[in-house]
């Protein structure tokens, strides 16, 4: 890959990975443990949407210019 900025041909891939979202949910497992027990508990995981996204990206070592191809 060649830089755009400088026309270096010293560029490396980098992936860049972010999550959003809630890994667990107090209320629901509250909720879920008053109704069902100690299994309920479980109830707390549920219809939580945590994602992850992946960016890819190149980045230059002359320059330090960050782009994508």
């Amino acid at each position: 890959m060649i830089c755009p900025r400088c026309k270096a041909d010293s560029c490396q891939l980098i992936s860049e990975m972010e999550t959003s979202g809630k890994p667990y949910s107090i209320c629901k497992g509250l909720c879920g443990g008053l109704t069902f027990g100690k299994i309920g508990l479980l109830c707390g995981f549920c219809g939580e949407g945590q994602t992850t996204k992946t960016k890819n990206y190149w980045v230059c070592h002359n320059c330090g210019h960050k782009f994508k191809a």
